[in-house]
């Protein structure tokens, strides 16, 4: 393998002859790190409003987790089971995960809108089927009547 070392020639330079062709040079970047990153331009009005809707899912599967447990369940996830000890631990845990959730959609959807949206909308929705199935646990615990 053989390497050919280039000489990149200097700022004011706009081309460097190789092997009798002359190549033009990129022009050098000015970086200026004293510029805030700009925020993506190209935002969906629905994205905000479906991770708002996330936050609250998470909230109410928190809820929806103690209700059962205090109804007599046994937390089903092997990861979360401290977390459903105690009403602020349950609410603890959801917050970094929400944050999380919230933050990466942001920043994926900079560059991969249509790929954030439909994410959001399945946890949306596999949290809200964990939540219905969390308050019918627990609402047919109370009751007495055998969880199907």
């Amino acid at each position: 393998m053989m390497m050919f070392l280039l000489p990149l020639g200097t700022a004011a330079q706009q081309s460097v002859e190789v092997l009798g062709r002359s190549v033009e040079l990129p022009s050098p970047a000015k970086e200026s790190r004293d510029e805030a990153p700009t925020e993506c331009a190209s935002r969906s009005p629905w994205l905000r409003p479906m991770l708002a809707a996330q936050a609250a899912l998470h909230v109410a599967d928190a809820h929806s987790t103690r209700r059962a447990i205090r109804a007599g369940a046994a937390e089903g996830n092997p990861f979360m089971w401290w977390a459903v000890t105690s009403d602020a631990r349950a609410y603890g845990a959801k917050v970094p995960f929400t944050a999380w959730s919230w933050w990466s959609a942001e920043q994926v959807s900079c560059a991969y809108l249509r790929g954030a949206l439909w994410t959001v909308i399945a946890v949306n929705a596999l949290l809200a089927l964990v939540v219905r199935h969390n308050y019918v646990l627990g609402t047919r615990l109370l009751e007495g009547t055998r969880p199907r």
